[in-house]
């Protein structure tokens, strides 16, 4: 029972395995656990390619906006912080920077807000389970 490696989608080779762990290319023995398998056979593909599938593409993508809002929410702090210690206005409402780029937390922060652009960037391009 060998992996298809022509599968390159992350969701169609998990529910591969998954058919693969159910052993369904076994399909044509008809006695024991095999006949349980085969009764119940329909119920469990579409567990497998909709029910479990949705479900964990449904949780990932929460953890994932969980992740960028508290991204989104150290940059906020790190904005105020800034504007604390070296002035208001250096970091302006839009979250551009307008000054003291060589200051430590400004370059925290200038780091930061790429990170959370990148996230966005490849959350958009991202192929789901």
């Amino acid at each position: 029972m060998a992996v298809h490696e022509s599968e390159d989608n992350p969701r169609d080779r998990v529910i591969s395995l998954l058919k693969e762990l159910f052993q369904f290319d076994l399909a044509d023995l008809d006695f024991g656990i095999y006949r349980i398998m085969n009764f119940k056979r329909k119920e469990i593909e579409r567990f497998i390619e909709k029910d479990l599938v949705g479900k964990v593409e449904e949780e990932l993508s929460s953890l994932a906006r969980q992740s960028m809002d508290r991204q989104r929410k150290e940059l906020e702090d790190l904005a105020v912080e800034a504007n604390r210690t070296l002035g208001e206005g250096t970091i302006d409402k839009d979250g551009e920077v307008r000054g003291f780029e060589g200051a430590a937390i400004v370059r925290e922060y200038i780091e930061k807000r790429k990170g959370l652009s990148k996230t966005e960037g490849d959350r958009a391009d991202a192929v789901t389970l």
